[in-house]
């Protein structure tokens, strides 16, 4: 029975301890209100609407981590363990956009028009102003 239990968490320690820490912290800490209030102001936001969506998208960031988990899962090798750092930030910035545009879309407000073409548009500023992170954490060159 021991056995059993410490074959099913194996798995577990050694994906933790393939992944960096910083990476661990991207998922979660990607979004930063100058980034994103730098995006709504290009972009014609409204200001108060800034402070609501950066909430909802802080909220909804808890989620990233289970996402990346997820769809890393479904590919064969899982590219978390061992870690990949190119496959990784690709599926890492898929789930910080299906997280951005979840909440871009489903915010209502009257001075408010989004369509995908602006969501696309502001999270791929806010993914800029991320890639020397994205660089530093992983060894990679910018994106």
């Amino acid at each position: 029975m021991k056995y059993f239990i410490f074959c099913l968490f194996l798995p577990v320690v050694l994906y933790a301890q393939q992944m960096p820490p910083c990476f661990r912290d991207l998922q979660t800490n990607f979004f930063s209100y100058e980034v994103m209030s730098g995006a709504f102001f290009l972009y014609n936001v409204h200001q108060s609407d800034w402070q609501p969506l950066y909430q909802a998208v802080q909220s909804n960031a808890a989620l990233v981590p289970s996402i990346v988990q997820a769809k890393a899962a479904r590919k064969i090798p899982n590219p978390l363990y061992p870690f990949q750092p190119q496959v990784a930030v690709q599926i890492l910035l898929e789930a910080e956009f299906e997280i951005f545009a979840g909440v871009m879309r489903n915010y209502q407000s009257t001075q408010l028009y989004i369509n995908d073409s602006l969501i696309r548009q502001m999270f791929n500023y806010i993914r800029e102003r991320q890639n020397d992170r994205i660089a530093r954490c992983l060894g990679l060159r910018p994106i």
